[in-house]
This record gives structure tokens, C-alpha cells and sequence, in this order.
């Protein structure tokens, strides 16, 4: 049952974590969306002619904000310390590396399991994969940011172990996500509603859209953090 729990007591933790510390969530996560926002206008400008390099750039974008926010999770130094908090440098680059080429993997392997497979057998295959995928690479990222050796045995023995925990945690982060999410967007547009302006509608769900991507990825990157300090554990890191 314990083994059951790691992952969805992860996730409630994340969750915790990050409405306490949601200044300092916003602080790094709102540029890191704007610029993405940006990049996208910049794209549908352009038709999509740079659809590839935009996808490219927004995965080290997310690299940046990610990086920063897996050692404001698990280090008490990077907490107390003041000033502009992003940062582009060796770890952004790798975390952003492995990003592209886990990406690139999951498309050829995707197409190459719909060529083959009939279409619902290739959605269950693909569904198996991810889940397998995502269950080892969730230690693989912590481990980048926070500079922790690369131990690719153990995070696929352990992700292994943690398959049906991570079914469990993703159910929960549903619950935690999609209903409040749903919630929101509703008052929101009722509020919108009231002033009877299409513009006002979609600025006021665009913001709260926009707030909640935010939320939602800090507690995704919350969760591997503590995953990680929880079933590997950190090396060489004072206090932790």
C-alpha cells in the first residue's frame, strides 16, 4: 500500500507546495509563458512556417522555468536567495536536450506503431509506452537540475516498481487540475458574461487559462522533485 501512496502523496505535496509559494511560482513561471505566448503569435504570424524551431525553443523555454523551479523545490539556499531567479546555462541546455530528443523518440515511434497497428491496438500500445516512459524519465529531469548523478538502472527499476502509483497519482492530479479548472473557467465566463463583450469574454478565460498553466506546471515539476528526493534521494546537497 505504502509503494501505492509515493506517487499521489507526491502529488498532494506538490500541490501544497506550490500554492504557499505561488509569488515565487509566478516570478518564474509568467516570463517563461510570455515568451512562449509571444513565440506561438510569432508562428500563426508566420503560418506555421517555423513550427519546428518554435517547438524547439518553447521545450528549452520550458527547460529554463523547469530547472529553476525543481531547485526552488528541494534547495532552502535557492529559496532564500533574492534577485532575478531564471537562468540559462549547462543544466537548462541538457534539461532541454533530453526534452527534444524524448519528443522527437515518442513521434517516430508513435508513427511508426499507427503504420503497423490497427488504430485502437496503436492508441493502447502508445498509452503503455508513455506511461512506462514517464514513470523512469520523471527521475531522469530532477536529476539534471539538481546536478545528482545519472543512474539510468535504478530510475528504470524504481519508475518500473511506481507503474500503478503513477496511475493512482495521475487520477488524483486530474481531480486537482481539471475540476477546479473547470470550476474557474466557468466563473469566469459568467463574470465575462456580465459585461457582454466578446473581447472581455476571452481576455478574462485567456487570463485564467493563463494563470492555471502556470499552477499546473510548477506542480508537475513540484512532484518529480519530491518523487525524486523520496524514492532516490539526494547526494551532496546540505539540508536536504
Amino acid at each position: 500500500m505504502e509503494n501505492l501512496l509515493t506517487v499521489p502523496k507526491a502529488v498532494i505535496a506538490a500541490t501544497i507546495f506550490v500554492v504557499q509559494n505561488a509569488g515565487a511560482c509566478f516570478m518564474r513561471g509568467l516570463p517563461i509563458v510570455v515568451a512562449m505566448g509571444v513565440l506561438a503569435y510569432i508562428n500563426t504570424l508566420t503560418s506555421g512556417a517555423f513550427a519546428i524551431a518554435a517547438q524547439v525553443i518553447e521545450s528549452f523555454l520550458y527547460a529554463i522555468f523547469a530547472v529553476a523551479w525543481h531547485r526552488y523545490s528541494l534547495l532552502p539556499e535557492v529559496r532564500a536567495r533574492r534577485g532575478f531567479a531564471l537562468s540559462f546555462g549547462l543544466r537548462e541546455i541538457k534539461f532541454g536536450a533530453l526534452i527534444v530528443v524524448v519528443s522527437l523518440a515518442s513521434m517516430l515511434i508513435a508513427s511508426m506503431l499507427a503504420a503497423v497497428l490497427p488504430d485502437e491496438a496503436a492508441v493502447v500500445v502508445i498509452l503503455i509506452l508513455a506511461l512506462i516512459a514517464s514513470s523512469v524519465l520523471v527521475f531522469f529531469y530532477p536529476a539534471i537540475a539538481l546536478d545528482q548523478p545519472i543512474d539510468g538502472g535504478r530510475f528504470v527499476q524504481e519508475g518500473l516498481t511506481l507503474i500503478f502509483s503513477f496511475i493512482i497519482g495521475g487520477i488524483l492530479a486530474i481531480m486537482i487540475f481539471i475540476l477546479p479548472l473547470g470550476v474557474a473557467a466557468l466563473v469566469a465566463f459568467g463574470i465575462a458574461s456580465m459585461f457582454g463583450a466578446v473581447t472581455m469574454i476571452a481576455i478574462i478565460v485567456g487570463l485564467v487559462n493563463f494563470i492555471a498553466s502556470v499552477i499546473i506546471i510548477a506542480i508537475l515539476v513540484s512532484t518529480a522533485s519530491f518523487l525524486y528526493r523520496d524514492v532516490i534521494g539526494l547526494r551532496g546537497v546540505p539540508g536536504t
